[in-house]
């Protein structure tokens, strides 16, 4: 597949024609709210739940994303369980009685208490924000994340009008001021959007705007770890310039809170990339690049997201990586691959000849997959040579055929840059095949030595 340059690229969909799209498709919600109610009342935990909130006194509720992604027909490991009151006389009774994991606090200002059952299942307990469940549902990010199933009777709260956003694909919050109680809400909002294909309410995206500047009272390593989410979705692309429209995207890389940048390159070039991930048809080299993209690049995020910081930040009227360094807080080793990837390299010339390859690959290291792919639509034969001298020099690397303190006793040579000037020059014969033992190194090395290399 050869990916469209700049000037082919179809203009990303806009925020009107992607919740056109969503409130076409009616079929995204594949299980109905009485089929919850019967999974809970059927459900042996839910019913010992239940019974043991009853001894409580208290009403019991699953809620929030794992109710959403039931609905949804997606995988929903985990369980969020909320009670108006203390919630730890009710989790350590469920502990003592299923013989789960000891009781872990995770946030015992907000009362959030965790566990985990021999089956692997973890179970959050927290206490409701307000006097019920309710009042806390009201009260989150969106209103597909405000809802909540009663275990006692299996009856579905629903204060929001969570359930018709659901249907219709909408991303929309109950309230502006749930955004401003946590402005990281508004990065959420846009990798929900992502993650599900959903679109963003209007107003929703009116309030996000307003409140871009509010993102720079969000902890960078919250913030980081939430582009990250967006970012994994495999189809960002759209979310981000959506955010960028309305000044949030720079606001998350960085950028001070006061005069929101105009990036138009970055979602772009994120772009490129998903659809060369989407690409089912790819052959040597590229098939072997998923591979790599997928590890881990020195932080929790993969190479494949660092990357895609790097692609966003090629954009002109980003924020400096120094700016964006500051605030995402990545690791050292991300930071070398996304400074190496912000600075496009030509991988026409670097093809020229097998030297100049060489010296590309010796120059950019570990960097050159990231470079073969943010160019691979400027020449796209020059970018696979390049990819697969990187992938032979990977499996077969160059074995060093002398070091310097060879080269010191045997030519008698003293320390200094002629011995790196000499063992550079060792290095590139030997790439290109002239050099192939330690006998030919030396010679070559004496001869370039007698004329003054």
């Amino acid at each position: 597949m050869r990916l469209p340059r700049p000037e082919e690229e179809p203009p990303l969909a806009s925020a009107d024609e992607r919740r056109e799209t969503a409130q076409l498709d009616r079929a995204r919600v594949e299980r109905t709210p009485e089929a919850l109610r019967d999974f809970v009342l059927a459900d042996p935990l839910c019913r010992r739940l239940a019974a043991i909130a009853d001894e409580h006194g208290q009403p019991i509720a699953l809620v929030g994303g794992w109710v959403r992604d039931w609905l949804l027909g997606r995988s929903a490991p985990d369980w969020d369980l909320v009670v108006p009151g203390d919630p730890r006389p009710l989790a350590r009774a469920l502990v003592q009685d299923a013989g789960g994991g000891p009781l872990v606090p995770l946030d015992e200002t907000f009362g959030i208490y965790r566990t985990r059952l021999r089956n692997g299942l973890s179970l959050d307990f927290a206490q409701a924000v307000g006097d019920t469940i309710e009042t806390d549902l009201a009260r989150r990010d969106l209103s597909i994340n405000a809802l909540a199933v009663r275990l006692q009777d299996g009856a579905v709260l629903d204060p929001v009008g969570g359930l018709a956003d659901l249907a219709a694909g909408v991303i929309r919050t109950p309230s502006r001021v749930n955004l401003e109680d946590d402005p990281l809400r508004l990065v959420r909002i846009y990798r929900f959007a992502a993650t599900l294909g959903f679109a963003v309410d209007p107003a929703t995206a009116t309030a996000a705007g307003e409140l871009a500047p509010w993102l720079a009272r969000s902890a960078g390593e919250r913030v980081s770890a939430e582009l990250g989410k967006l970012l994994k979705t495999g189809r960002a692309a759209d979310a981000l310039a959506e955010m960028n429209q309305i000044g949030l995207l720079s606001q998350a890389l960085g950028a001070p809170a006061q005069g929101p940048r105009s990036m138009d390159e970055g979602p772009t070039n994120v772009r490129l990339i998903e659809a060369f991930l989407a690409d089912a048809a790819l052959g040597p080299p590229w098939s072997r690049l998923a591979t790599w993209l997928a590890i881990e690049a020195g932080g929790e995020r993969t190479r494949l997201a660092t990357l895609q910081l790097a692609a966003l930040l090629r954009d002109p009227q980003a924020p400096s990586v120094e700016m964006a360094a500051a605030r995402l807080r990545w690791s050292r080793k991300e930071d070398d691959l996304i400074r190496a990837w912000t600075v496009p390299r030509s991988l026409t010339d670097a093809a020229a000849s097998p030297l100049a390859t060489h010296r590309f690959l010796k120059a950019a290291g570990e960097a050159v997959p990231g470079f073969a792919l943010l160019e691979r639509h400027h020449d796209e034969g020059a970018a696979a040579a390049v990819l697969a001298a990187y992938w032979r020099r990977l499996d077969a690397p160059l074995a060093r055929l002398v070091d310097g303190h060879v080269l010191m006793r045997e030519l008698g040579l003293p320390p200094g840059r002629q011995i790196a000037a000499l063992l550079a020059g060792i290095e590139e014969a030997q790439a290109l095949g002239e050099l192939t033992s330690r006998e030919e190194a030396l010679a070559w090395a004496a001869r370039k030595g007698s004329e003054g290399v």
